[in-house]
């Protein structure tokens, strides 16, 4: 972001950049892998490995003679309840936590990154499993609090493994008993779990609990690190915030939560440019389940390859000025061709499947910040972003209040 200091992250990422300018798009990377950093090449790599990909097995399906399934079977399960997830009445109640969630820390300075990241990532809980007890909601929120933690810190001490794996197993339980209760008694809800456990028969419970705790992941980090860096871009370009604040301004919350993307379209670029610039993590390291070849280097199978959205986001091959932050880049008549290299949510083949629910819940936001709350940056405050991996506000001290 332009005037946005970036740490040392970013540094490693922009000279791994220049030596693709120097090199060519496909590398061997000083950690052994191949890094495949033109788009066409890593789409058509990473779809072939996809197509190749099935759910983890253990032992336990040798003995017990479940099926192999393909992650590309679970995938169409979850798209599909993803667009029924992004109905009115689904986004009021998600709108609704996240308010919560919001005038809990009203009033209070602090840093708010953790609590963006409340506001983002346990009110979405009940779409991934809804019907949990409160003790079990409890056990699955400290499990996602620790992989945040993790990912911010970037680092896990062995004192910690003990716990850790007693975190990990409550998550286990607390989702393998909503699962037992839905089967015993013929409930169910609106939530990522409910297709999932349509798989039960031919992988077993034991491995629809996995699968939900997968989606559970996805929504224990980028989520709040994206908010973090929205909000962080409204301070630094309050021009940008009064274009968002004057488009919601006429909306009802109704409207609002039917996702009218045509009435607001300076937030939708914002939007856009938020996450063309700090998209998270900046590097997909991928294992080859088969033999791939890209541009004559060969990638056996078992060995590693990498894909970067953010060489491809920030190259000036394919943007202009790619280091400004600039939402108009995305007006009609200025917009040049995304396809494979705009990648928010992922690469095409193992992007977000939930990537609507999170376009929607990031709408919702800015209608929070836009209509009902301020942030007003603190003495602390830095316009600073640690790119160490993930795009994390380094210093975004302030305190929220209602308007």
């Amino acid at each position: 972001m332009e005037g946005m200091s970036q740490q040392q992250g970013g540094v490693a990422a922009e000279r791994l950049a220049a030596r693709v300018e120097r090199e060519g798009p496909v590398l061997k990377l000083d950690t052994g892998g191949v890094g495949v950093f033109c788009p066409e090449l890593a789409g058509r790599v990473d779809k072939e490995n996809a197509e190749q990909l099935f759910v983890v097995e253990s032992l336990s399906d040798l003995f017990r003679r479940h099926q192999r399934v393909r992650w590309s079977e679970v995938r169409s399960l979850i798209a599909a309840c993803s667009a029924e997830l992004t109905g009115p009445d689904t986004l009021c109640a998600l709108q609704g936590r996240m308010r919560i969630a919001l005038d809990a820390v009203c009033g209070i300075e602090a840093d708010a990154m953790p609590a963006i990241w409340n506001t983002m990532s346990f009110p979405l809980i009940p779409l991934v499993i809804n019907g949990l007890s409160g003790k079990e909601q409890a056990a699955v929120q400290r499990a996602m609090q620790l992989r945040f933690t993790t990912q911010v810190e970037q680092v896990i001490h062995t004192r910690d493994l003990l716990r850790n794996f007693f975190i990990g197993r409550g998550e286990s339980r607390a989702i393998h008993a909503e699962l037992q209760r839905r089967l015993r008694d013929g409930h169910s809800h609106l939530d990522y779990a409910q297709p999932l456990l349509g798989l039960r028969d031919r992988i077993g419970l034991d491995k629809v609990t996995y699968l939900v705790t997968v989606q559970l992941i996805a929504i224990s980090g980028v989520p709040g690190m994206m908010a973090a860096c929205l909000l962080l871009a409204m301070q630094m370009h309050p021009e940008w915030r009064e274009k968002i604040e004057a488009e919601f301004e006429t909306l009802s919350d109704a409207q609002i939560h039917a996702l009218p993307m045509a009435r607001i379209p300076c937030t939708m670029r914002f939007l856009k440019e938020v996450m063309r610039l700090y998209s998270t993590p900046f590097n997909n390291r991928r294992v080859a389940v088969c033999d791939l070849e890209a541009d004559g280097h060969a990638i056996p199978e078992g060995s590693v390859y990498e894909l970067s959205s953010y060489i491809q986001h920030r190259s000036e091959k394919y943007w202009d000025h790619p280091q400004v932050f600039d939402p108009d880049r995305w007006l009609p008549e200025r917009r040049r061709r995304t396809a494979g290299i705009y990648v928010p949510y992922g690469f095409p083949s193992r992007s977000c499947v939930g990537s609507a629910v999170g376009n929607a819940q990031l709408i919702l936001l800015c209608a929070l910040l836009a209509r009902e709350y301020r942030f007003t940056p603190s003495a602390r405050y830095r316009p600073e972003v640690r790119m160490d991996g993930f795009a994390i506000p380094a210093a975004l001290h302030g305190t929220f209040s209602r308007q």
